[in-house]
């Protein structure tokens, strides 16, 4: 069991994590209302991990070229069935998120 001892360490523990907030950190929830920060640096080969997400990015852009196109195309739109219209553009809404999401971790890596 973890006890506080002084109040002034629980000011310390949370000046600490704002600063290591504003850097790239890793948020895991121990338990409702703890949290504990781990920096980025420590846990990942941030030139391999921009690789991988580099990796990605590319892929996902041209997915989402490819989707965006055929979904544009009169021909499919006008002569595939509603649900299949639907489908088309969840999937891309799915892309475009994940996209955002690759695009975020990029920028989150330390140079």
């Amino acid at each position: 069991m973890l006890t506080i001892e002084a109040a002034s360490d629980l000011a310390a523990a949370t000046t600490a994590a704002e600063e290591a907030a504003d850097g790239a950190a890793a948020r895991l929830v121990v338990q409702e209302g703890l949290e504990a920060l781990l920096p980025l640096a420590a846990l990942v080969d941030a030139d391999k991990e921009r690789a991988r997400l580099g990796k990605q990015q590319a892929k996902l852009e041209a997915d989402i070229e490819k989707l965006a196109a055929r979904l544009a195309s009169p021909g499919f739109a006008g002569k595939a069935p509603p649900a299949v219209v639907k489908k088309a553009e969840d999937e891309l809404s799915e892309m475009r998120n994940k996209l955002e999401s690759v695009l975020d971790g990029l920028s989150k890596l330390p140079q």
